[in-house]
C-alpha cells in the first residue's frame, strides 16, 4: 500500500472549489497521477436536476496528502 493511500492518514480536507466537471477531472487525473486518492463532491446537488448545471465542485484528499495536493493544484493552469 502507497504512503498516499494510507487511511491512517487523517481526516478528508478540502483543496480545491471549481465550477464544472471538467475542471474537477483535470484536477483528479493530476492528482491521480501523483498517486493522491481525492473525492468530488457537488455542493449544489439540486442543479443536477435543472437546467443551471453544476456551479461548485469541492475536491477533497486525505488530511495528510494536502500539502501535496495543494502544490498540484496551484499548478494547474486556472481552471
Amino acid at each position: 500500500m502507497s504512503e498516499h493511500s494510507d487511511i491512517s492518514r487523517g481526516r478528508l480536507v478540502r483543496v480545491a472549489v471549481v465550477g464544472d466537471p471538467v475542471s474537477a477531472d483535470i484536477l483528479r487525473d493530476a492528482l491521480e497521477r501523483a498517486g493522491i486518492r481525492s473525492m468530488v463532491k457537488n455542493v449544489d446537488a439540486l442543479t443536477a436536476f435543472s437546467a443551471g448545471g453544476v456551479t461548485s465542485l469541492e475536491i477533497y484528499v486525505l488530511e495528510g496528502d494536502a500539502a501535496a495536493a495543494a502544490e498540484i493544484v496551484a499548478a494547474e493552469p486556472e481552471l
